[in-house]
Protein backbone atom coordinates (compact mmCIF):
# COMPACT_ATOMS: atom_id res chain seq x y z
CA UNK A 1 0.00 0.00 0.00
CA UNK A 2 2.73 2.24 0.62
CA UNK A 3 5.08 3.95 -1.93
CA UNK A 4 7.48 6.14 0.50
CA UNK A 5 8.54 9.32 -0.76
CA UNK A 6 5.46 9.52 -3.59
CA UNK A 7 3.01 12.28 -3.24
CA UNK A 8 0.34 9.66 -3.58
CA UNK A 9 1.06 7.60 -1.31
CA UNK A 10 -1.29 6.38 1.31
CA UNK A 11 -1.19 7.87 4.29
CA UNK A 12 -2.74 7.51 7.98
CA UNK A 13 -5.20 10.40 8.90
CA UNK A 14 -6.25 11.94 12.08
CA UNK A 15 -10.02 11.17 12.84
CA UNK A 16 -11.83 14.09 10.87
CA UNK A 17 -15.59 14.41 9.53
CA UNK A 18 -17.11 12.33 7.74
CA UNK A 19 -15.01 9.94 9.62
CA UNK A 20 -16.39 8.83 12.81
CA UNK A 21 -14.26 10.19 15.73
CA UNK A 22 -11.53 7.52 16.87
CA UNK A 23 -11.78 6.00 13.51
CA UNK A 24 -8.67 4.88 11.57
CA UNK A 25 -8.87 6.63 8.21
CA UNK A 26 -6.45 6.22 5.06
CA UNK A 27 -6.13 8.85 2.36
CA UNK A 28 -4.05 9.57 -0.44
CA UNK A 29 -4.07 12.62 -3.46
CA UNK A 30 -5.96 11.68 -6.68
CA UNK A 31 -3.35 11.76 -9.36
CA UNK A 32 -4.29 13.80 -12.71
CA UNK A 33 -6.57 11.31 -14.42
CA UNK A 34 -8.65 10.72 -11.80
CA UNK A 35 -8.97 14.72 -11.26
CA UNK A 36 -10.24 14.57 -14.61
CA UNK A 37 -12.93 12.12 -13.91
CA UNK A 38 -13.99 14.46 -10.56
CA UNK A 39 -14.31 17.28 -12.77
CA UNK A 40 -16.17 15.73 -15.80
CA UNK A 41 -18.47 13.87 -12.69
CA UNK A 42 -18.86 18.15 -11.97
CA UNK A 43 -19.81 18.88 -15.17
CA UNK A 44 -21.37 16.20 -16.63
CA UNK A 45 -22.72 14.39 -13.70
CA UNK A 46 -23.61 10.68 -14.22
CA UNK A 47 -21.44 10.50 -17.18
CA UNK A 48 -18.34 7.87 -17.55
CA UNK A 49 -19.63 5.75 -14.18
CA UNK A 50 -18.40 2.61 -14.96
CA UNK A 51 -21.45 -0.57 -14.90
CA UNK A 52 -21.31 -4.02 -15.13
CA UNK A 53 -24.59 -6.27 -15.51
CA UNK A 54 -24.35 -10.18 -15.71
CA UNK A 55 -27.10 -12.37 -15.77
CA UNK A 56 -27.08 -15.36 -13.53
CA UNK A 57 -29.02 -19.03 -13.70
CA UNK A 58 -29.08 -21.30 -10.81
CA UNK A 59 -29.61 -25.21 -11.51
CA UNK A 60 -31.47 -27.08 -10.03
CA UNK A 61 -30.54 -28.52 -6.60
CA UNK A 62 -29.36 -32.21 -6.00
CA UNK A 63 -28.68 -34.31 -2.72
CA UNK A 64 -27.26 -37.46 -2.24
CA UNK A 65 -30.69 -38.13 -0.22
CA UNK A 66 -33.93 -38.75 -1.76
CA UNK A 67 -35.41 -35.63 0.28
CA UNK A 68 -37.02 -32.70 -1.16
CA UNK A 69 -35.23 -29.90 -2.73
CA UNK A 70 -36.47 -26.83 -2.39
CA UNK A 71 -33.51 -24.78 -3.42
CA UNK A 72 -32.59 -20.80 -3.33
CA UNK A 73 -35.68 -18.17 -1.95
CA UNK A 74 -35.28 -14.43 -2.50
CA UNK A 75 -34.70 -14.55 1.26
CA UNK A 76 -31.78 -17.23 1.09
CA UNK A 77 -30.29 -15.27 -1.88
CA UNK A 78 -30.15 -11.82 -0.59
CA UNK A 79 -28.64 -13.45 2.80
CA UNK A 80 -25.40 -15.11 0.80
CA UNK A 81 -25.43 -12.12 -1.44
CA UNK A 82 -25.21 -9.81 1.62
CA UNK A 83 -22.54 -11.93 3.00
CA UNK A 84 -20.84 -11.93 -0.13
CA UNK A 85 -20.49 -8.05 -0.57
CA UNK A 86 -19.05 -8.44 2.92
CA UNK A 87 -16.44 -10.23 2.27
CA UNK A 88 -15.69 -8.53 -1.46
CA UNK A 89 -14.91 -5.45 0.63
CA UNK A 90 -12.55 -7.45 3.15
CA UNK A 91 -10.68 -8.88 -0.07
CA UNK A 92 -11.29 -5.35 -1.83
CA UNK A 93 -11.57 -2.53 0.06
CA UNK A 94 -11.14 -0.30 -2.93
CA UNK A 95 -15.18 -0.70 -3.20
CA UNK A 96 -15.66 1.05 -0.02
CA UNK A 97 -13.24 3.76 -0.61
CA UNK A 98 -14.28 7.36 -0.67
CA UNK A 99 -13.77 10.69 -2.74
CA UNK A 100 -13.04 14.50 -1.26
CA UNK A 101 -13.99 16.00 -4.66
CA UNK A 102 -13.92 19.16 -3.45
CA UNK A 103 -11.03 21.42 -4.84
CA UNK A 104 -9.35 23.79 -2.26
CA UNK A 105 -6.28 24.08 -3.52
CA UNK A 106 -3.24 21.83 -4.36
CA UNK A 107 -3.44 18.00 -3.09
CA UNK A 108 -6.85 18.26 -1.80
CA UNK A 109 -8.84 16.56 -3.86
CA UNK A 110 -8.37 12.99 -2.46
CA UNK A 111 -9.20 9.46 -2.68
CA UNK A 112 -10.08 7.85 1.60
CA UNK A 113 -10.87 4.44 3.34
CA UNK A 114 -12.52 4.40 6.93
CA UNK A 115 -11.62 1.66 8.35
CA UNK A 116 -15.17 0.27 10.47
CA UNK A 117 -16.09 -2.05 13.12
CA UNK A 118 -18.30 -5.21 11.95
CA UNK A 119 -21.84 -3.08 12.75
CA UNK A 120 -20.18 -0.11 10.78
CA UNK A 121 -19.53 -2.46 7.70
CA UNK A 122 -22.92 -3.82 7.85
CA UNK A 123 -24.43 -0.84 7.74
CA UNK A 124 -22.67 0.18 4.90
CA UNK A 125 -23.56 -3.03 2.85
CA UNK A 126 -27.10 -2.32 3.88
CA UNK A 127 -26.47 1.36 2.13
CA UNK A 128 -24.67 -0.13 -1.38
CA UNK A 129 -26.28 -3.75 -1.85
CA UNK A 130 -30.34 -4.07 -3.06
CA UNK A 131 -32.21 -6.34 -4.09
CA UNK A 132 -34.82 -5.31 -6.65
CA UNK A 133 -37.49 -7.15 -7.57
CA UNK A 134 -38.44 -5.81 -11.43
CA UNK A 135 -39.17 -6.33 -15.02
CA UNK A 136 -36.37 -5.89 -17.38
CA UNK A 137 -33.36 -6.98 -15.39
CA UNK A 138 -29.96 -4.86 -15.18
CA UNK A 139 -30.18 -3.35 -18.87
CA UNK A 140 -33.69 -1.50 -17.42
CA UNK A 141 -31.76 -0.52 -14.16
CA UNK A 142 -28.94 0.81 -15.30
CA UNK A 143 -30.87 3.22 -18.17
CA UNK A 144 -32.37 4.52 -14.93
CA UNK A 145 -29.64 4.76 -12.77
CA UNK A 146 -27.69 7.00 -15.35
CA UNK A 147 -30.44 9.46 -15.31
CA UNK A 148 -31.25 9.71 -11.59
CA UNK A 149 -28.46 8.72 -9.62
CA UNK A 150 -24.80 9.77 -9.32
CA UNK A 151 -21.57 8.84 -7.29
CA UNK A 152 -20.55 9.88 -5.02
CA UNK A 153 -23.74 9.29 -3.30
CA UNK A 154 -25.39 12.25 -1.89
CA UNK A 155 -25.98 11.30 1.40
CA UNK A 156 -23.10 9.09 2.37
CA UNK A 157 -20.66 9.47 -0.63
CA UNK A 158 -20.60 5.89 -1.38
CA UNK A 159 -18.85 5.04 -4.80
CA UNK A 160 -19.76 1.41 -5.50
CA UNK A 161 -22.95 -0.11 -5.60
CA UNK A 162 -24.19 -3.75 -5.98
CA UNK A 163 -27.71 -4.66 -7.27
CA UNK A 164 -29.37 -7.98 -7.59
CA UNK A 165 -32.53 -7.97 -10.01
CA UNK A 166 -35.08 -10.76 -9.69
CA UNK A 167 -38.23 -11.33 -12.54
CA UNK A 168 -41.21 -10.94 -10.36
CA UNK A 169 -42.86 -13.44 -12.51
CA UNK A 170 -40.53 -16.20 -10.57
CA UNK A 171 -42.16 -15.63 -7.33
CA UNK A 172 -45.54 -16.25 -7.41
CA UNK A 173 -44.98 -16.49 -3.41
CA UNK A 174 -41.95 -16.32 -1.00
CA UNK A 175 -41.05 -19.80 -0.77
CA UNK A 176 -40.90 -20.17 -4.46
CA UNK A 177 -37.12 -20.72 -5.70
CA UNK A 178 -35.26 -18.41 -7.68
CA UNK A 179 -34.15 -19.90 -10.94
CA UNK A 180 -32.11 -16.99 -12.70
CA UNK A 181 -31.06 -13.48 -11.14
CA UNK A 182 -28.97 -10.30 -12.55
CA UNK A 183 -26.57 -8.70 -11.45
CA UNK A 184 -25.16 -4.92 -11.58
CA UNK A 185 -22.21 -3.60 -10.55
CA UNK A 186 -22.33 0.46 -10.28
CA UNK A 187 -18.53 2.11 -9.83
CA UNK A 188 -16.61 5.42 -9.92
CA UNK A 189 -14.45 4.95 -12.04
CA UNK A 190 -11.63 6.94 -10.10
CA UNK A 191 -11.58 3.37 -7.71
CA UNK A 192 -11.33 0.88 -11.05
CA UNK A 193 -11.74 -0.18 -14.35
CA UNK A 194 -13.08 -2.69 -16.34
CA UNK A 195 -11.26 -5.22 -15.61
CA UNK A 196 -11.38 -4.10 -12.00
CA UNK A 197 -15.11 -4.70 -11.77
CA UNK A 198 -14.62 -8.04 -13.73
CA UNK A 199 -12.58 -8.95 -10.16
CA UNK A 200 -15.64 -7.41 -8.18
CA UNK A 201 -17.77 -9.34 -9.82
CA UNK A 202 -16.04 -12.85 -9.49
CA UNK A 203 -15.53 -12.17 -6.09
CA UNK A 204 -19.05 -11.69 -5.10
CA UNK A 205 -20.08 -14.54 -6.84
CA UNK A 206 -17.42 -16.81 -5.96
CA UNK A 207 -17.99 -15.90 -2.50
CA UNK A 208 -21.76 -17.30 -2.05
CA UNK A 209 -21.44 -19.70 0.55
CA UNK A 210 -22.80 -22.55 3.35
CA UNK A 211 -21.83 -19.84 6.00
CA UNK A 212 -24.63 -17.22 6.65
CA UNK A 213 -21.96 -15.34 9.08
CA UNK A 214 -19.75 -14.00 7.10
CA UNK A 215 -18.44 -10.50 8.48
CA UNK A 216 -18.82 -11.67 11.94
CA UNK A 217 -15.64 -10.81 14.17
CA UNK A 218 -14.09 -14.45 14.11
CA UNK A 219 -14.22 -13.88 10.42
CA UNK A 220 -12.65 -11.14 9.98
CA UNK A 221 -10.02 -8.57 11.42
CA UNK A 222 -11.31 -5.15 9.98
CA UNK A 223 -8.48 -3.07 9.88
CA UNK A 224 -6.56 -5.45 7.93
CA UNK A 225 -8.15 -5.08 4.79
CA UNK A 226 -6.20 -1.79 4.78
CA UNK A 227 -2.90 -2.68 4.69
CA UNK A 228 -2.99 -4.99 1.58
CA UNK A 229 -6.01 -3.97 -0.26
CA UNK A 230 -5.52 -0.31 -0.99
CA UNK A 231 -3.85 0.13 -4.09
CA UNK A 232 -1.39 2.66 -4.70
CA UNK A 233 -1.72 5.54 -7.64
CA UNK A 234 -1.26 4.48 -11.20
CA UNK A 235 1.99 6.15 -11.13
CA UNK A 236 3.85 4.72 -7.95
CA UNK A 237 3.86 1.26 -10.02
CA UNK A 238 4.33 2.20 -13.23
CA UNK A 239 7.58 0.27 -14.71
CA UNK A 240 10.45 2.89 -14.90
CA UNK A 241 10.45 3.12 -18.71
CA UNK A 242 6.89 4.65 -18.21
CA UNK A 243 8.14 7.32 -16.25
CA UNK A 244 12.00 7.95 -17.80
CA UNK A 245 11.40 10.76 -20.39
CA UNK A 246 8.61 12.56 -19.19
CA UNK A 247 8.20 15.77 -20.74
CA UNK A 248 8.94 18.96 -18.82
CA UNK A 249 5.93 20.70 -19.23
CA UNK A 250 3.34 21.19 -22.07
CA UNK A 251 1.46 23.90 -23.84
CA UNK A 252 -1.94 24.80 -23.25
CA UNK A 253 -2.48 24.71 -27.16
CA UNK A 254 -1.55 21.07 -26.93
CA UNK A 255 -3.20 20.00 -24.19
CA UNK A 256 -6.53 21.60 -25.63
CA UNK A 257 -5.59 19.98 -29.21
CA UNK A 258 -5.09 16.52 -27.86
CA UNK A 259 -8.64 16.73 -26.02
CA UNK A 260 -10.48 17.87 -28.70
CA UNK A 261 -8.61 14.77 -31.10
CA UNK A 262 -9.92 12.34 -28.72
CA UNK A 263 -13.66 13.78 -29.22
CA UNK A 264 -13.81 15.51 -32.40
CA UNK A 265 -11.97 12.91 -35.60
CA UNK A 266 -12.10 14.94 -38.90
CA UNK A 267 -14.35 12.24 -40.12
CA UNK A 268 -17.00 10.47 -37.74
CA UNK A 269 -20.82 9.86 -37.10
CA UNK A 270 -22.94 12.97 -37.08
CA UNK A 271 -23.46 14.92 -34.07
CA UNK A 272 -27.24 13.97 -33.90
CA UNK A 273 -28.57 16.75 -31.77
CA UNK A 274 -25.80 19.33 -32.26
CA UNK A 275 -28.12 21.82 -30.33
CA UNK A 276 -27.98 20.20 -27.08
CA UNK A 277 -24.25 21.60 -25.15
CA UNK A 278 -24.92 21.06 -21.76
CA UNK A 279 -25.75 17.88 -19.52
CA UNK A 280 -28.82 18.51 -17.24
CA UNK A 281 -31.57 15.90 -16.12
CA UNK A 282 -33.19 16.18 -19.44
CA UNK A 283 -30.37 15.26 -21.18
CA UNK A 284 -29.42 12.17 -19.70
CA UNK A 285 -29.86 8.45 -19.63
CA UNK A 286 -27.44 5.96 -21.23
CA UNK A 287 -28.58 2.94 -23.41
CA UNK A 288 -26.53 0.18 -24.58
CA UNK A 289 -27.49 -2.50 -26.93
CA UNK A 290 -25.44 -5.91 -28.33
CA UNK A 291 -25.45 -8.11 -30.47
CA UNK A 292 -23.66 -11.57 -29.86
CA UNK A 293 -22.74 -14.03 -32.99
CA UNK A 294 -25.16 -17.11 -32.39
CA UNK A 295 -22.87 -19.53 -34.26
CA UNK A 296 -20.14 -21.11 -31.83
CA UNK A 297 -18.09 -21.36 -35.03
CA UNK A 298 -17.69 -17.66 -36.07
CA UNK A 299 -15.37 -16.70 -33.06
CA UNK A 300 -12.75 -19.37 -34.31
CA UNK A 301 -13.10 -18.24 -37.84
CA UNK A 302 -12.77 -14.91 -37.05
CA UNK A 303 -10.09 -15.96 -34.93
CA UNK A 304 -8.19 -17.80 -37.60
CA UNK A 305 -8.80 -15.04 -39.77
CA UNK A 306 -6.86 -12.89 -37.93
CA UNK A 307 -3.96 -15.21 -37.72
CA UNK A 308 -3.71 -15.95 -40.92
CA UNK A 309 -2.99 -12.42 -41.77
CA UNK A 310 -0.63 -11.93 -38.38
CA UNK A 311 -3.13 -9.85 -36.93
CA UNK A 312 -5.19 -10.19 -33.49
CA UNK A 313 -9.29 -9.84 -33.44
CA UNK A 314 -9.38 -6.51 -32.13
CA UNK A 315 -7.42 -5.22 -35.64
CA UNK A 316 -10.34 -6.88 -37.10
CA UNK A 317 -13.23 -5.81 -35.25
CA UNK A 318 -11.67 -2.38 -35.21
CA UNK A 319 -11.63 -2.07 -38.96
CA UNK A 320 -15.17 -3.02 -39.54
CA UNK A 321 -15.65 -0.29 -37.06
CA UNK A 322 -14.38 2.18 -38.72
CA UNK A 323 -15.57 1.09 -42.12
CA UNK A 324 -18.96 1.57 -41.17
CA UNK A 325 -18.37 4.95 -38.97
CA UNK A 326 -16.88 5.97 -42.44
CA UNK A 327 -19.68 5.28 -44.50
CA UNK A 328 -22.19 7.15 -41.81
CA UNK A 329 -19.87 9.71 -42.50
CA UNK A 330 -20.22 10.12 -46.02
CA UNK A 331 -23.77 10.22 -46.13
CA UNK A 332 -24.37 12.03 -43.29
CA UNK A 333 -25.62 15.97 -45.45
CA UNK A 334 -28.79 13.58 -45.72
CA UNK A 335 -29.57 13.20 -42.29
CA UNK A 336 -32.73 15.16 -40.70
CA UNK A 337 -30.89 15.02 -37.15
CA UNK A 338 -27.45 16.65 -38.51
CA UNK A 339 -27.64 20.95 -38.18
CA UNK A 340 -25.36 22.33 -40.14
CA UNK A 341 -22.68 21.94 -43.13
CA UNK A 342 -20.91 18.84 -42.35
CA UNK A 343 -16.83 19.72 -42.03
CA UNK A 344 -15.09 19.26 -44.98
CA UNK A 345 -12.81 16.15 -45.60
CA UNK A 346 -9.55 16.11 -44.21
CA UNK A 347 -6.95 13.60 -44.24
CA UNK A 348 -6.86 11.68 -41.03
CA UNK A 349 -9.89 9.69 -40.18
CA UNK A 350 -9.38 10.07 -35.64
CA UNK A 351 -10.61 7.58 -33.07
CA UNK A 352 -9.46 6.69 -29.53
CA UNK A 353 -9.41 3.40 -27.86
CA UNK A 354 -8.49 2.60 -24.42
CA UNK A 355 -4.97 1.26 -23.38
CA UNK A 356 -4.91 -1.15 -20.56
CA UNK A 357 -1.51 -0.45 -18.74
CA UNK A 358 -1.38 -3.87 -17.18
CA UNK A 359 0.16 -5.28 -20.35
CA UNK A 360 3.80 -4.09 -19.75
CA UNK A 361 3.27 -0.42 -18.50
CA UNK A 362 2.62 -1.44 -14.23
CA UNK A 363 4.99 -3.37 -12.57
CA UNK A 364 4.58 -7.02 -11.09
CA UNK A 365 2.50 -8.30 -9.37
CA UNK A 366 0.24 -5.08 -9.78
CA UNK A 367 -0.61 -6.08 -13.37
CA UNK A 368 -2.82 -9.01 -12.09
CA UNK A 369 -6.04 -7.95 -12.51
CA UNK A 370 -7.19 -10.85 -10.58
CA UNK A 371 -5.58 -9.42 -7.26
CA UNK A 372 -5.63 -6.01 -7.49
CA UNK A 373 -8.42 -3.50 -7.91
CA UNK A 374 -8.32 -0.31 -9.43
CA UNK A 375 -7.94 1.89 -12.63
CA UNK A 376 -5.38 2.21 -14.53
CA UNK A 377 -6.66 2.74 -17.50
CA UNK A 378 -5.25 4.84 -20.43
CA UNK A 379 -6.29 6.48 -23.64
CA UNK A 380 -4.29 6.67 -27.15
CA UNK A 381 -5.84 8.72 -30.28
CA UNK A 382 -5.02 6.72 -33.44
CA UNK A 383 -5.90 8.37 -36.72
CA UNK A 384 -6.31 6.41 -40.31
CA UNK A 385 -5.87 8.36 -43.42
CA UNK A 386 -9.26 8.59 -45.01
CA UNK A 387 -7.64 7.92 -48.42
CA UNK A 388 -7.45 4.44 -47.38
CA UNK A 389 -10.95 4.33 -46.96
CA UNK A 390 -11.48 5.13 -51.11
CA UNK A 391 -12.68 1.77 -52.64
CA UNK A 392 -11.50 3.34 -56.21
CA UNK A 393 -7.72 4.12 -54.26
CA UNK A 394 -6.67 1.29 -57.12
CA UNK A 395 -8.18 0.35 -60.61
CA UNK A 396 -7.34 -3.13 -60.20
CA UNK A 397 -9.38 -3.56 -57.09
CA UNK A 398 -12.18 -2.99 -57.98
CA UNK A 399 -13.47 -6.62 -57.35
CA UNK A 400 -14.75 -7.42 -53.73
CA UNK A 401 -13.55 -3.41 -53.00
CA UNK A 402 -14.96 -3.70 -49.02
CA UNK A 403 -12.90 -6.72 -48.73
CA UNK A 404 -10.05 -4.87 -50.23
CA UNK A 405 -10.39 -1.58 -47.92
CA UNK A 406 -11.23 -3.60 -45.27
CA UNK A 407 -7.91 -5.25 -45.32
CA UNK A 408 -6.43 -2.22 -46.40
CA UNK A 409 -7.89 -0.58 -42.68
CA UNK A 410 -7.07 -3.70 -40.54
CA UNK A 411 -3.28 -3.49 -41.58
CA UNK A 412 -2.56 0.59 -40.71
CA UNK A 413 -4.82 -0.57 -37.04
CA UNK A 414 -2.75 -3.21 -36.75
CA UNK A 415 0.89 -0.91 -37.90
CA UNK A 416 -1.10 1.85 -34.87
CA UNK A 417 -1.06 -0.78 -32.24
CA UNK A 418 2.55 -2.07 -33.15
CA UNK A 419 3.84 1.72 -33.05
CA UNK A 420 2.03 2.03 -29.72
CA UNK A 421 3.89 -0.96 -28.11
CA UNK A 422 6.84 0.61 -28.60
CA UNK A 423 5.80 4.27 -26.78
CA UNK A 424 7.38 4.76 -23.30
CA UNK A 425 5.93 7.70 -20.88
CA UNK A 426 2.57 7.00 -21.30
CA UNK A 427 1.62 6.82 -17.60
CA UNK A 428 4.20 9.68 -17.10
CA UNK A 429 3.22 11.65 -19.84
CA UNK A 430 -0.53 11.36 -19.24
CA UNK A 431 -0.05 12.07 -15.56
CA UNK A 432 1.42 15.88 -16.70
CA UNK A 433 -0.69 16.43 -19.82
CA UNK A 434 -4.31 15.39 -17.40
CA UNK A 435 -2.88 17.49 -15.10
CA UNK A 436 -2.51 20.24 -16.73
CA UNK A 437 -5.64 20.19 -18.44
CA UNK A 438 -7.57 20.06 -15.14
CA UNK A 439 -5.71 23.07 -14.05
CA UNK A 440 -6.46 25.32 -17.33
CA UNK A 441 -10.05 24.06 -17.08
CA UNK A 442 -10.66 25.26 -13.31
CA UNK A 443 -8.83 28.08 -14.72
CA UNK A 444 -11.15 28.85 -17.54
CA UNK A 445 -14.55 27.15 -15.80
CA UNK A 446 -16.11 23.84 -15.29
CA UNK A 447 -18.28 24.84 -18.69
CA UNK A 448 -14.82 24.45 -20.69
CA UNK A 449 -14.99 20.33 -20.84
CA UNK A 450 -18.49 20.48 -22.04
CA UNK A 451 -17.46 22.87 -24.89
CA UNK A 452 -14.26 20.75 -25.69
CA UNK A 453 -16.12 17.89 -26.43
CA UNK A 454 -19.73 19.25 -28.15
CA UNK A 455 -18.75 22.61 -30.10
CA UNK A 456 -21.17 23.28 -32.35
CA UNK A 457 -18.46 23.67 -35.49
CA UNK A 458 -17.82 20.18 -36.20
CA UNK A 459 -20.73 18.20 -36.16
CA UNK A 460 -19.07 14.72 -35.61
CA UNK A 461 -18.21 11.96 -33.15
CA UNK A 462 -16.46 8.69 -33.36
CA UNK A 463 -16.45 5.85 -30.96
CA UNK A 464 -14.47 5.31 -28.49
CA UNK A 465 -13.77 1.59 -28.45
CA UNK A 466 -12.37 -1.09 -26.17
CA UNK A 467 -11.77 -4.37 -26.79
CA UNK A 468 -12.08 -6.37 -23.87
CA UNK A 469 -10.01 -9.41 -23.19
CA UNK A 470 -11.77 -13.10 -23.32
CA UNK A 471 -13.73 -12.70 -19.87
CA UNK A 472 -12.41 -16.48 -19.17
CA UNK A 473 -9.37 -14.74 -17.97
CA UNK A 474 -10.94 -13.47 -15.41
CA UNK A 475 -14.29 -14.97 -14.54
CA UNK A 476 -15.94 -18.37 -14.85
CA UNK A 477 -18.63 -20.37 -16.60
CA UNK A 478 -20.07 -21.56 -13.16
CA UNK A 479 -19.36 -21.26 -9.47
CA UNK A 480 -20.56 -24.34 -7.32
CA UNK A 481 -22.97 -23.55 -4.28
CA UNK A 482 -23.56 -25.04 -0.96
CA UNK A 483 -27.00 -24.45 0.52
CA UNK A 484 -26.69 -25.35 4.42
CA UNK A 485 -28.27 -27.71 6.35
CA UNK A 486 -30.53 -25.21 8.11
CA UNK A 487 -32.12 -23.36 5.03
CA UNK A 488 -33.33 -26.82 3.91
CA UNK A 489 -35.84 -29.45 4.88
CA UNK A 490 -32.86 -32.21 4.17
CA UNK A 491 -30.71 -33.73 6.62
CA UNK A 492 -27.71 -33.09 4.04
CA UNK A 493 -26.56 -30.14 2.27
CA UNK A 494 -27.40 -29.98 -1.41
CA UNK A 495 -25.74 -28.99 -3.99
CA UNK A 496 -26.08 -26.51 -6.51
CA UNK A 497 -24.26 -24.10 -9.68
CA UNK A 498 -24.55 -20.62 -10.51
CA UNK A 499 -23.92 -20.86 -13.99
CA UNK A 500 -23.10 -16.97 -15.48
CA UNK A 501 -25.05 -16.58 -18.67
CA UNK A 502 -23.58 -13.67 -20.02
CA UNK A 503 -21.99 -10.24 -19.07
CA UNK A 504 -21.49 -6.89 -20.04
CA UNK A 505 -19.12 -3.96 -19.36
CA UNK A 506 -20.51 -0.17 -20.31
CA UNK A 507 -20.03 3.04 -18.86
CA UNK A 508 -22.67 5.35 -18.34
CA UNK A 509 -22.38 8.00 -21.19
CA UNK A 510 -24.21 11.43 -20.96
CA UNK A 511 -22.11 12.88 -24.13
CA UNK A 512 -22.55 12.59 -27.77
CA UNK A 513 -20.20 10.39 -27.74
CA UNK A 514 -20.55 6.89 -28.80
CA UNK A 515 -18.86 3.74 -26.79
CA UNK A 516 -18.11 0.40 -28.68
CA UNK A 517 -17.07 -2.57 -26.84
CA UNK A 518 -16.50 -6.35 -27.93
CA UNK A 519 -15.81 -9.20 -25.49
CA UNK A 520 -16.10 -12.91 -26.03
CA UNK A 521 -17.54 -15.19 -23.84
CA UNK A 522 -18.47 -19.30 -23.47
CA UNK A 523 -16.71 -19.38 -26.99
CA UNK A 524 -18.99 -16.81 -28.46
CA UNK A 525 -18.10 -12.69 -29.83
CA UNK A 526 -20.60 -9.93 -28.63
CA UNK A 527 -20.64 -6.66 -29.99
CA UNK A 528 -22.00 -3.48 -27.99
CA UNK A 529 -22.70 -0.16 -28.28
CA UNK A 530 -23.49 2.16 -25.16
CA UNK A 531 -24.84 5.91 -25.95
CA UNK A 532 -26.54 8.91 -24.42
CA UNK A 533 -29.84 7.88 -25.89
CA UNK A 534 -31.29 11.64 -26.07
CA UNK A 535 -28.23 12.81 -28.63
CA UNK A 536 -28.24 9.54 -29.92
CA UNK A 537 -31.47 8.12 -31.61
CA UNK A 538 -31.70 4.50 -30.79
CA UNK A 539 -32.73 4.07 -34.46
CA UNK A 540 -29.60 5.10 -35.59
CA UNK A 541 -27.62 2.77 -33.30
CA UNK A 542 -29.44 -0.53 -33.86
CA UNK A 543 -28.53 0.47 -37.28
CA UNK A 544 -24.55 1.21 -36.53
CA UNK A 545 -24.69 -2.15 -34.30
CA UNK A 546 -26.44 -4.16 -37.28
CA UNK A 547 -23.92 -2.55 -40.01
CA UNK A 548 -20.58 -3.47 -37.42
CA UNK A 549 -22.07 -6.99 -37.55
CA UNK A 550 -22.43 -7.61 -40.84
CA UNK A 551 -19.25 -6.40 -42.15
CA UNK A 552 -17.22 -8.57 -40.15
CA UNK A 553 -19.91 -11.47 -41.16
CA UNK A 554 -19.36 -10.90 -44.46
CA UNK A 555 -15.41 -10.96 -44.27
CA UNK A 556 -15.62 -14.20 -42.51
CA UNK A 557 -18.21 -15.88 -44.99
CA UNK A 558 -15.54 -14.03 -48.53
CA UNK A 559 -12.15 -15.84 -46.40
CA UNK A 560 -14.13 -19.31 -46.12
CA UNK A 561 -15.48 -18.77 -49.92
CA UNK A 562 -11.99 -18.45 -50.59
Amino acid sequence: METPGSEFSWRKLSPDPPATPGAVVYSRPLTGMERMYALIERSMPGHNQPFLGAHISISSPTSSSSESAPGITLSTLQAFALNSWIKTRYQYPMVACKLQLEDRGPGSQMMYYQVEDEASVGRWADRTFKVIVAEGGWTVLREKLSVEFDLPSERDGDCCFFYIIVDPAQLASNSDPVQSFDILLHIHHALADGPGLKTVLHSIISSFSVSSSFGASEEFLWGEEAKCGLMPAQVDIATDEELAGVQEDVDDKAVMDMMAGVVLPDRGLPLYRPSILTTSRSTRGSAVISHTFPSPSFLPSLLSLSRSHGMTITHLITAALAIVVHSTNIAASASEFVDGPRSSPTEKYVYASAVDPRNGRIRPPYCDPNVYVFNTTGVHIFDIPVSLFDKGHNQNESVRSEEVVFWRIARRIKESYDDLKTKKGLIGNGQLWLSKFVEMAKTQGTASIEEANTPPPKPQTCPYFVSDPPGSLQLQPSYPLALPKSSTSTSTPLTQTLILESFQLCPSDNWAKVGARSHSWNGLLTLALNFNYVRNPREEMHRLLEEWTAVLERIVVGAEKS
